[in-house]
């Protein structure tokens, strides 16, 4: 029986190695873009060419790659951009926003979003990493979830923007590891 179990394991372990699926993103000008898979009409090609990262998750180690990167007609390159696979946004962005250039060219108009959750409350907390959401530092640590309708004050470009080291101001509903925000900003 215990032969059996670790043969079913070591199948299993070399079945999740092979079929390793790789995070999408480029980085375009020093930033992480995510997104990828859904197309998006080309607009004129940018200058500076995208990195694509290796997909080493399974395998030898391979070199990243540049692939020619596009504007999207009326985003900013800062915001979003396009490849022949799909359009990408920053990751210090948030698609999900209705308010976001890109919300409905990637289709998070059609999203189901959970409703607002947890006890209310008010969480002043560093950001610990975004991309495309974003976690804190905070005890318990815990994952900021937004819907279309949260309000962020923090700006760039015209669209709400949240880097790593900024202190915020997260107001919503708090559940054991998550917030639930319907305003956030600079703490």
């Amino acid at each position: 029986m215990r032969i059996a179990l670790l043969t079913i394991g070591f199948a299993l372990l070399l079945a999740s190695r092979a079929d390793a699926v790789c995070i999408g993103a480029i980085k375009f000008q020093d930033s992480w873009y995510r997104g990828g898979n859904v197309k998006l009409k080309l607009g004129a090609k940018l200058p500076q060419r995208a990195i694509v990262p290796a997909c080493n998750d399974a395998g030898p180690e391979k070199p990243d790659t540049k692939t020619t990167a596009y504007r999207i007609p009326g985003v900013d390159p800062r915001v979003g951009v396009a490849t022949r696979k799909g359009g990408w946004y920053n990751a210090h962005t948030f698609p999900y926003l209705r308010e976001h250039p890109l919300h409905k060219r990637l289709g998070f108009d059609k999203a189901r979003y959970s409703p607002y959750k947890g006890k209310s409350c008010t969480v002043t907390a560093k950001v610990t990493d975004t991309f495309g959401s974003f976690n804190i530092d905070h005890e318990p640590q815990r994952f900021v979830s937004m819907r279309p309708d949260t309000k962020i004050t923090l700006r760039r470009y015209g669209v709400a923007w949240i880097e790593e080291g900024t202190t915020l101001r997260i107001r919503g509903g708090c559940g054991r590891d998550m917030i639930y925000a319907t305003h956030i900003d600079k703490g």
